[in-house]
C-alpha cells in the first residue's frame, strides 16, 4: 500500500538533491522508502523527464529505475504499435511503456509477477491521470494460456537475467523464452512486440523466429539500446529493418530492404573532405553499403566502417566531421604528435591500437573540441586523421 502523506512529500522535494547514502546514515530505516524515491529520481532523472515532471510518480525499488525503459524508447515502442482497442504488455515493470501505449489505445492490460510493481503502477497511472489500464499481478505466460480474450497488439520485454543475476542475451535464455510462445501468440493476437537486447545479431533473430515482419535498431548517437522484433501473423510482405536514432532533439529513421544489390566505391580521405560514423543503431542493422549508395559517399576501406565526401552530406545518419590534417602513422608523426595536439578526441577503427592505447602512445590527453580518427585505408596504409565537428 502507498502511504505517504503530505509531510512525506515534502520532505523527497526538498532532499531531493541529497546524497541517499548520507540519508540514509541520518534517518536509517524511519526515512528508507522515501529515500528510495529520491535515489530514483536521481538515477532516472535523465531517462524519465517527461515522467518525473509528476512530483507524486514512485518507485517500487532502486533496481526498477535501473531497469525502466526510458521516455523516449517508450515513445518508439507506442508508435510502433500504433492506434489499437486492445493491447497486453506482458512483462509490466515501472509501467512506463504501458502508460505511453495507453494514450494510443482504448485498454491496456499489463502483468506482473511482483505485487509490489503492480500497486505502484496503479498508483503512478492514477497519478498520470489513465484510467484506460488493467493491471494484473500474475505470471504473464500463464495467464495468457489461460484467457480466452484477444488483443491487436502484444508487447513483451523478456528478463535479461537469470536466477543466479547472470546476464543473458540470447531469446532462449531470457525469461519468458519467446521462442517456445509463437503458436501461443498466433492465438491470442495477430501482431507481437518484442524488446531484445541489442547485443544480439539480427541474422540470428531472423534464424530464431518466425513471421518476423520487422527489425528495428533503436539508439542514441552513442549507443544501440535495443532490437525491436515485430511478428505479424497475417502478413505476406518481406521483412523490413530499419534503425531509429534519438539525436538531442530530432529523431533519424532510416529503412533498409532486407536484401539488396551493392557494391562499395572506395575513396582515400583528403584535408577538406568529410568523414562520416553512421550511428550504433545504423551499424547493428549492417546495411553499410546500402547507405553509402544511397547517400553518395564513400567507404573508406572494406573492414573499416568509416566513409569519406569530398563534400558536405546533410542526409547521412551518423555524425560528420572536417578534415583538417592528414598524418603517416610514422615514427615521426608518434613523436611530434603532442607538440600540435597536446588534446584531442581519439577513435580508432581497424587499427592495431585501441583508441586509449593510442592516446598513450601519442602522449596526448583525450578532450577538447578536435577529433583524431586512427584508420587503415583501403591500400592498407595507416593514418592518423585531425577533424573538427561540423
Amino acid at each position: 500500500m502507498i502511504d505517504l502523506d503530505l509531510i512525506d512529500w515534502e520532505w523527497i522535494e526538498s532532499h531531493r538533491n541529497c546524497d541517499p547514502k548520507q540519508l540514509s546514515l541520518k534517518y536509517g530505516k524511519e526515512k528508507r522508502f522515501e529515500i528510495i524515491q529520491i535515489e530514483c529520481r536521481q538515477r532516472a532523472e535523465k531517462k524519465l523527464p517527461e515522467t518525473l515532471k509528476n512530483q507524486r510518480f514512485l518507485f517500487p525499488s532502486i533496481l526498477s529505475s535501473m531497469q525502466a525503459t526510458s521516455d523516449y524508447v517508450a515513445d518508439i515502442h507506442a508508435r510502433i504499435i500504433g492506434n489499437c482497442r486492445s493491447v497486453l504488455d506482458m512483462t509490466c515493470g515501472l509501467a512506463i511503456d504501458s502508460f505511453r501505449i495507453a494514450a494510443n489505445a482504448d485498454n491496456v492490460t499489463s502483468i506482473d509477477i511482483n505485487s509490489d510493481y503492480i500497486d505502484i503502477a496503479k498508483w503512478n497511472a492514477s497519478c498520470l491521470g489513465l484510467d484506460n489500464i488493467d493491471f494484473i499481478n500474475a505470471d504473464s505466460v500463464e495467464w495468457l494460456t489461460h484467457t480466452p480474450v484477444h488483443f491487436d497488439a502484444i508487447y513483451i520485454d523478456p528478463a535479461r537475467r537469470d536466477s543466479n543475476n547472470r546476464r543473458c542475451f540470447d531469446l532462449k535464455e531470457c525469461y519468458p523464452d519467446v521462442t517456445t510462445l509463437v503458436s501461443l501468440f498466433k492465438s491470442r493476437t495477430r501482431k507481437v512486440i518484442i524488446k531484445a537486447s541489442p547485443m544480439l545479431d539480427v541474422d540470428a533473430l531472423i534464424s530464431q523466429l518466425t513471421d518476423i515482419s520487422s527489425i528495428y535498431a533503436v539508439g542514441t548517437v552513442k549507443e544501440c539500446k535495443e532490437l525491436l522484433i515485430v511478428l505479424e501473423f497475417d502478413s505476406t510482405s518481406q521483412i523490413s529493418l530499419h534503425s531509429v536514432t534519438s539525436a538531442g532533439k530530432q529523431t533519424y529513421i532510416s529503412d533498409f530492404p532486407f536484401k539488396y544489390d551493392s557494391f562499395a566505391i572506395y575513396s582515400s580521405p583528403e584535408v577538406g573532405g568529410y568523414i562520416y560514423l553512421p550511428y550504433p543503431a545504423i551499424m547493428k542493422i549492417g546495411h553499410l553499403d546500402y547507405i553509402a549508395a544511397n547517400t553518395g559517399v564513400h567507404k573508406i576501406s572494406r573492414d573499416t566502417h568509416v566513409f569519406y565526401s569530398s563534400k558536405s552530406v546533410a542526409q547521412f545518419p551518423g555524425l560528420g566531421f572536417r578534415i583538417l590534417k592528414i598524418m603517416p602513422f610514422d615514427k615521426h608523426t608518434i613523436k611530434e604528435f603532442s607538440s600540435y595536439y597536446p588534446e584531442i578526441n581519439v577513435t580508432a577503427k581497424n587499427f592495431p591500437l585501441t583508441s586509449s592505447a593510442l592516446a598513450k602512445r601519442l602522449k596526448i590527453k583525450e578532450g577538447g573540441s578536435l577529433r583524431l580518427f586512427a584508420l587503415t585505408l583501403n591500400d592498407h596504409s595507416r593514418k592518423l586523421i585531425v577533424c573538427d565537428n561540423l
